[in-house]
């Protein structure tokens, strides 16, 4: 949860946005700001709009209804590690096989970085996940929790802000 007041996040001088700090958080404006205000960093995928689905290599998962109407085309969704599974939720998701490099456990949470030809993710769950550097594991993002960013990093979809939590 986060503490009410005003957020301004920046960048190399430059205000990126400056709003009430839980809007900040559930409706960056761009890329750089949502990463700038997610600790760890927001996970970043390119994909490929087809026929209402996004795509990256042979994974898919369908756009959000929200934005049935969207162009085809090269996208970057987002996700917070804390959203990033290692087993299948309930509900619509992407299923990606990454391969574990390392992992980190701190006190009742684990970090499990994560490692694909293209991308790097890291997934932040709770308790002791034991998985083995080198492991490849199935990867699950879930359809509520992503943010989706145009070709030039604004952010053009973000989740209900009952899924943050």
């Amino acid at each position: 949860m986060l503490l009410g007041g005003k957020t301004a996040t920046l960048n190399e001088g430059h205000v990126t946005q400056f709003d009430n700090t839980i809007d900040v958080y559930n409706r960056p404006s761009d890329l750089l700001t949502a990463q700038t205000f997610s600790d760890p960093p927001m996970n970043i995928l390119p994909v490929k709009n087809t026929g209402g689905k996004f795509a990256f290599h042979d994974s898919h998962i369908e756009v959000p209804k929200n934005m049935s109407a969207l162009a085809d085309g090269d996208y970057k969704i987002g996700v917070r590690p804390h959203h990033v599974h290692l087993k299948k939720p309930k509900g619509k998701s992407m299923e990606l096989n990454f391969k574990v490099s390392t992992t980190e456990i701190t006190g009742s949470e684990s970090f499990i970085h994560l490692q694909s030809k293209d991308a790097h993710m890291v997934a932040l769950m709770h308790g002791v996940h034991r998985v083995n550097i080198g492991d490849v594991v199935p990867t699950y993002l879930d359809q509520k929790s992503l943010f989706i960013f145009d070709q030039n990093e604004n952010l053009i979809s973000a989740p209900a802000s009952d899924n943050q939590n």
